[in-house]
């Protein structure tokens, strides 16, 4: 055997023997950046896991702990960290509760906002070289929540340039694990799970187009085979960009959806109700201009009388902004948030078991 053979091998055994004694669960190199990334059938495969994984749960929360669940231990060894620049309670509190019931190490967060070269002035690369570890790893997962304009690129960078799984908590442009999260509500709300059909359901969603939690869904909803209609300000920076328009027409091509763009003829087949934030932006200027032209597309009882279906549910990602005298709700009123149609409370629960399916699937074994 060659001297450089020998080498090798050597390398490698040394490697499989610490693992063993470190019991590190190896993960699988697969980002998960945009839900327009992945096939159809890997959508639906994370949809069914996240239904698998409550199940037991609930299941494991009834009876002793003589038999954990499946995914218990899942991520035994694993070092996971956090790189944010922008806080939310449902992303990191899903996250934590998450890696605890996973059986992975203490995660290690990373304060963008505090360290604030990393994100503008240091080579993402690097950043990634490092968290990733040169010759034996730091960490064996990132979670990385970047908002901003420069949000998109520094996630695709990291990336590429890691060695580890990299999962995207929010960027401008996309938020998979919400656009999972939801539909997976929908799916459970309307027992899909329990065998019903979901042909012919609607969603419509009320406020801005180019949003990344607009984004995701539509990419969600259109690869499951559920109609989106969407009422958004007739402005080209309140549309979808048109490589996330081509990826939603791709997957609803495949799955039989319709996609519709402001046609309110069109509200009256809503089973599902949608808002986000109003927000074009995180200048004055920018807020300013998205109370002006967002406010038409406050969800609110004018909005939802012409909705035949008596069972349509309320959806909002969260965190639903209060009107600057605390009296009411900006792009939804109180009465539909707070009301019998809501699912905020569900839908945000949700979000544990959308980000337990992705890890979940980046186990080996």
């Amino acid at each position: 055997m060659q001297q450089s053979h020998v080498k090798t091998f050597v390398r490698r055994l040394s490697n499989t023997i610490l693992r063993q004694v470190m019991q590190i669960q190896i993960l699988a190199k697969t980002d998960l950046i945009s839900l327009g990334d992945l096939p159809i059938d890997e959508i639906w495969g994370l949809l069914h896991k996240m239904w698998e994984i409550k199940r037991i749960r609930k299941e494991a929360y009834t009876r002793d702990n003589k038999h954990p669940p499946f995914y218990a231990n899942s991520l035994k060894g694993v070092r996971p960290y956090s790189l944010f620049n922008y806080p939310s309670i449902r992303t990191i509190g899903s996250y934590s509760v998450a890696l605890n019931e996973m059986g992975a190490c203490c995660n290690q967060h990373f304060n963008l906002e505090t360290i604030p070269r990393t994100y503008s002035n240091e080579k993402i690369s690097h950043v990634a070289r490092v968290l990733s570890g040169s010759q034996l790893p730091w960490f064996h997962l990132g979670y990385v929540r970047v908002h901003g304009s420069n949000g998109d690129h520094f996630i695709r960078k990291l990336a590429k340039h890691s060695t580890v799984p990299i999962i995207n908590a929010m960027t401008k442009t996309f938020h998979p694990l919400q656009g999972l999260t939801d539909i997976f509500t929908l799916l459970e709300e309307w027992q899909y799970f329990e065998g019903q059909s979901i042909g012919g359901r609607q969603i419509t969603w009320f406020g801005m187009g180019n949003n990344n939690v607009t984004h995701s869904v539509m990419l969600a909803a259109s690869a499951v085979g559920i109609d989106f209609l969407l009422m958004c300000p007739e402005k080209e920076d309140c549309f979808p960009p048109s490589e996330v328009l081509q990826k939603i027409k791709t997957f609803s091509e495949h799955s039989g959806s319709t996609i519709m763009i402001n046609n309110p003829a069109k509200i009256v087949n809503t089973d599902a109700v949608f808002a986000d934030t109003h927000s074009l932006g995180d200048t004055s200027e920018e807020k300013l201009r998205s109370k002006e032209i967002l406010a038409p597309y406050r969800v609110d009882e004018e909005k939802v009388q012409e909705i035949e279906n008596p069972d349509w549910v309320f959806l909002h990602c969260m965190p639903i902004h209060l009107t600057q005298d605390e009296t009411d709700y900006e792009e939804v009123s109180q009465k539909i948030a707070d009301g019998a149609h809501s699912r905020i409370f569900p839908e945000a629960e949700n979000r544990l078991y959308a980000i337990m399916a992705v890890l979940h699937s980046l186990t080996k074994s």
